[in-house]
């Protein structure tokens, strides 16, 4: 994908979720199937980057908060709140 990531709620799929966590100094683990892990001091995520096109809402929102859990997203906790999606 070409396109910037400048915030959380601009990752629309798995690739996306995973840049944007390598670029926040996550470690990335490739695991069988179309899932990558993605792994920082405070814990880890699973990450399905091998289907095409975005992702559905409600998953989009669960690795979002995960994201933010791991530290990942402190801007998008902000975003989220005040869009009232928390």
């Amino acid at each position: 994908m070409s396109r910037k990531i400048k915030s959380l709620d601009d990752c629309e799929d798995g690739i996306d979720f995973t840049k944007w966590a390598q670029k926040r100094g996550a470690d990335l683990r490739r695991c069988g199937g179309s899932h990558t892990i993605v792994i920082t001091p405070r814990g880890s995520e699973a990450v399905p980057d091998g289907h095409k096109g975005p992702l559905g809402l409600g998953l989009k929102l669960k690795i979002k908060k995960r994201f933010i859990l791991l530290g990942l997203g402190i801007l998008g906790l902000g975003l989220m709140a005040w869009g009232g999606v928390l």
